[in-house]
C-alpha cells in the first residue's frame, strides 16, 4: 500500500493539486513483517540488533527495501515531465529516520537524504556531513531558510547548516 499512497502524491503533485505531501512508511514500534524485502522479522524486533551480525545484516537489508521504495518514487516523479523538465527537479524530496543507533534509541547523528533541486534551490550529488552533535532541528531551520522563511529558531536548534 505503501506504493499506492506514493503514486497518488506523485499524481497530486502532477495534477498540480498539492505541493506538499508527508509519509511515514510504518511506526516504528510496529510488528509489522515486510516479506516483500525478504527479512522474515519483525521491523522493531530487529531494530533492537543488540549488535548480533545476523540480526544486524536483516536490519540492513529491510533498510535497503524501505530506501528503494523511496528511489521507486524518485523514478516516478522524475518520469513524469513538467515545464521542460520533470517533477523531481521541481520538488524536495527528504527521507529521513528517526533513529541514528536504534539498538540504543540514539537520536543524535540521524541519516537524512534530500532529492532534488525545488527547481534549482539546491545542489545534487553531494553528500554533506555535519558535526557530531548537531541537532536536527538545524536541518529543518535550514530548509525554512531556503524557502525565505525567517524563522528565529526551532527547537533545540543553533541555526543553520549546510545543504
Amino acid at each position: 500500500h505503501v506504493k499506492l499512497m506514493l503514486d497518488l502524491q506523485g499524481l497530486a503533485f502532477k495534477a498540480d493539486i498539492t505541493r506538499v505531501a508527508t509519509m511515514m512508511f510504518s511506526r516504528d514500534l510496529s510488528a509489522k513483517v515486510y516479506t516483500e524485502s525478504g527479512v522474515p522479522d519483525a521491523y522493531h524486533a530487529l531494530s533492537h540488533h543488540q549488535d548480533d551480525p545476523i540480526r544486524m545484516e536483516r536490519y540492513a537489508k529491510l533498510n535497503a527495501y524501505h530506501v528503494a521504495i523511496v528511489g521507486y518514487f524518485l523514478g516516478k516523479l522524475q518520469s513524469t515531465e513538467e515545464g521542460g523538465s520533470n517533477l523531481l527537479d521541481n520538488s524536495l524530496v527528504v527521507f529521513g529516520s528517526p533513529m541514528g543507533n536504534s539498538n540504543l534509541h540514539d537520536h543524535n547523528d540521524l541519516p537524512f537524504l534530500i532529492a532534488g533541486t525545488a527547481a534549482g534551490r539546491y545542489e545534487t550529488n553531494r553528500h554533506v556531513e555535519n558535526p557530531k552533535g548537531t541537532p536536527l532541528a538545524n536541518f529543518f531551520m535550514t530548509l525554512a531558510a531556503k524557502e525565505d522563511i525567517d524563522l528565529p529558531s526551532f527547537g533545540d536548534s543553533t541555526g543553520v547548516m549546510e545543504v
